[in-house]
């Protein structure tokens, strides 16, 4: 019947599996191999996201911290400046009158400025054989109140060795029974008062309730003290040093709270501010006592943060918590995006995988003869695996044609049939700004010079836009000669990177601007203080009042001409010491010298970077120590030299300050005689904040020398190596 003599075999469907070829398996196993380290590498890398946004919310968090910190202490540090301007009045004229205080502090604006600030008062020392005469005085004080104060009294009632009486109080609304207060009665109050009179230096009160206030009563006081050097009448020198009292500044925290909230510094925080004691040792108390707090019942979620800061004497202890999210919904978002799109890719991607093996196979079923056409196929497959995400290229160089990848051709906006596969048709769409550059790494890869090809150009889209791309390359085959046979590559568009970097140095020329001009008007108000403080010296007629103008005038000078030289050059984080040294030097110089010649001012300056607080420190030490050569060192014509060195000390880590002069040079007994000075004192402390040793050599009748050894601070080295 036709199959006589034929066996009938199984059909080919029939075959079991295990004794189908293998190569008919490898392509699924190698899709699978594939798929599941994509799915774990999705995982991972959704995972890595998240912690990267959660990183990114963290340190965003961190900064709105730092924010608010600044702000409480910058300020601060503007109550302090009130403080030391008062001081100054009472340092100019420690009879300084209640109408001359309240006048001042009129001239202020301090209600629009400061709301926080509850009131400025000057608290007296009085003995207690002074107390009687001092009620009198007070209640017989008409110069603001016409009627004085007929009913002021020292309270609370009792004798006490001294008394720390609340004199003048601004304003006096509102305050009124702050008025004859003895501070014995806060004893947190009283230790700030204690410890500033026996040091000299500013310090911070412990909290205390405010007397005037119902509700949110905790405030505390910035406190300065005051004291007069009263004058030998034969001399014109001071004799001893008297303490006054102090310029309190009382401030209500609540208020202060709510004014850095308005400024918006309080943004997506919430907080508890606690005093946790004394920073100096004199003190004994460690109790801890709560200054603010936001929502308790919110403060145990979210990012928390922890943080003391030194203010002037208290330790003060910040607790922050996040009060919303510092990320924007698509970065919450992101991670599960990322890790739903790289899985959804690594599932076309095992798909692709197995595709290409399967294509494989069959090639190698239709017996591609050749080893080196094999060895092609797996790159090629291979380097698509590697970078399916990106647009591919393969050049054939000696025909110098390429083939471009569909991902490739759709960066441009092009469909599959719109671009030729040759060379020319990628030359003409680099920019021809960038073709010569790019053509230079071309071909220092294809001689070997280079290990890969790596270049960033713009290409020429469809709609006749540029986009930036990352083009990457690497010689596959060369001849035995040497000569590039084949050259695979990619192309990332990274448009949107390049984007962010102009838009990153856009912002960052802002901030340089904005701080140039900080600057600029920095130095104008100074200027504007320095000619106030010159129409004040002009109208005095006390020469002794002229003189501590005008050595405030050089004050402010020389802080002044700091700013002016930051805003002409351009840098902020460091000053070339030796040119503001020099300038600063001419002027105070210029100033002073009235002697037709009689004395020069010689330079032995060196170049050097310090940043700008060290600059302030030294700009104020040359200006007092170039002002005191000029007054004390060259009386009724007497000729002379004074010298300004700014050099390396000799063991070469350290760096020296000295001023010299040739004059008459001081008394023998001038160490005992000027310990008390205003001068000499200000130029220990400046030597003191320099972290520097301060030497004096006396020379009799041939002059001073003043030497200041100090370090350079690491911001000031790392700026003169940029």
């Amino acid at each position: 019947m036709g199959f006589k003599g034929k066996s009938l075999g199984k059909p080919e469907s029939m075959t079991p599996i295990s004794s189908r070829p293998p190569d008919a398996i490898r392509p699924f196993l190698m899709g699978l191999v594939v798929t599941v380290l994509g799915l774990l590498g999705s995982a991972w890398l959704a995972q890595q996201q998240s912690e990267v946004a959660e990183q990114v919310e963290k340190a965003r968090f961190l900064r709105a911290t730092n924010s608010l910190t600044e702000a409480l202490e910058s300020r601060l540090e503007a109550y302090m400046e009130i403080a030391f301007g008062l001081r100054g009045l009472f340092v100019v004229n420690p009879s300084l009158g209640r109408r001359d205080f309240d006048q001042a502090l009129a001239r202020l604006e301090i209600t629009g400025r400061y709301p926080e600030i509850k009131n400025v008062a000057f608290t007296r020392h009085v003995t207690a054989h002074e107390k009687d005469a001092f009620e009198r005085q007070v209640r017989q004080d008409t110069s603001v109140h016409p009627l004085g104060y007929p009913k002021f009294a020292v309270y609370p009632p009792g004798d006490r060795s001294e008394y720390f009486v609340a004199d003048y109080i601004w304003p006096i609304r509102g305050n009124e029974g702050i008025q004859g207060l003895d501070i014995s009665a806060q004893p947190a109050n009283l230790a700030s008062m204690q410890y500033s009179m026996r040091t000299g230096k500013p310090v911070a009160s412990g909290p205390f309730n405010l007397l005037q206030e119902k509700d949110h009563r905790t405030g505390f006081v910035i406190r300065v003290p005051v004291f007069s050097a009263p004058r030998d009448p034969g001399s014109g020198q001071a004799v001893s040093t008297n303490f006054l009292g102090s310029v309190a500044i009382t401030l209500r925290v609540f208020d202060l709270l709510a004014q850095l909230n308005r400024e918006g510094k309080q943004t997506g925080l919430l907080f508890t501010l606690t005093d946790q004691g004394s920073s100096i040792v004199d003190f004994a108390q460690t109790t801890r006592l709560p200054l603010y707090e936001s929502t308790p019942s919110s403060l145990t979620q979210g990012i928390s943060y922890s943080r003391e800061v030194d203010m002037y004497g208290r330790r003060w202890k910040l607790d922050f918590v996040a009060d919303s999210t510092f990320s924007s919904d698509s970065e919450r978002r992101a991670p599960g995006l990322i890790g739903a799109g790289s899985a959804v890719i690594s599932l076309l991607l095992g798909l692709l995988v197995t595709l290409l093996a399967k294509g494989q196979s069959s090639a190698r079923a239709r017996a591609l003869a050749s080893d080196e056409a094999r060895q092609e196929i797996e790159e090629r497959w291979k380097f698509a695996i590697e970078g399916s995400g990106d647009g591919l290229w393969d050049w054939d160089v000696p025909k110098e044609k390429v083939f471009f990848s569909l991902r490739w051709k759709e960066m441009l906006g092009f469909a599959d049939a719109e671009i030729a596969d040759d060379f020319k048709e990628w030359h003409d769409r680099v920019h021809p700004d960038d073709l010569a550059a790019t053509m230079v790494r071309v071909q220092a890869h294809l001689r070997g010079s280079t290990p890969l090809y790596i270049s960033e150009q713009r290409m020429r889209c469809k709609d006749g836009s540029w986009k930036w791309v990352l083009a990457r390359g690497k010689v596959m085959s060369r001849a035995a000669t040497g000569q590039p046979l084949r050259m695979i590559g990619t192309h990332t568009d990274v448009s949107d990177r390049r984007s962010h970097a102009q838009a990153l140095e856009l912002s960052l020329k802002d901030k340089e601007a904005l701080l140039k001009e900080v600057h600029h008007r920095v130095k104008n108000n100074l200027q504007v203080v320095t000619s106030l403080l010159r129409m004040e010296g002009r109208r005095s007629t006390l020469t002794e009042i002229k003189d501590v103008l005008g050595d405030m005038q050089g004050r402010i000078r020389s802080m002044a001409l700091l700013h002016g030289l930051l805003y002409q050059s351009g840098t902020y984080a460091a000053v070339n010491l030796g040119d503001y040294v020099k300038e600063l030097a001419g002027q105070a110089f210029s100033s002073q010298v009235r002697n037709n010649g009689s004395v020069q001012l010689k330079f032995d300056i060196a170049s050097v970077q310090v940043d700008m607080d060290q600059a302030m420190h030294c700009g104020l030490l040359v200006n007092e120590l170039v002002s005191n050569c000029l007054k004390h060192g060259f009386p009724d014509g007497h000729t002379g030299v004074v010298t300004v060195r700014v050099q390396p000390a000799p063991d070469g880590k350290l760096w020296q300050l000295r001023v010299t002069d040739t004059g008459v040079g001081p008394p023998p007994d001038f160490r005992e005689k000027f310990s008390d000075s205003l001068g000499l004192q200000l130029i220990t402390d400046l030597a003191d904040q320099l972290e520097g040793a301060l030497e004096m050599t006396s020379f009799p009748a041939r002059g001073l020398e003043v030497t200041v050894t100090f370090k350079i601070k690491e911001a000031a080295i790392a700026a003169q190596t940029q």
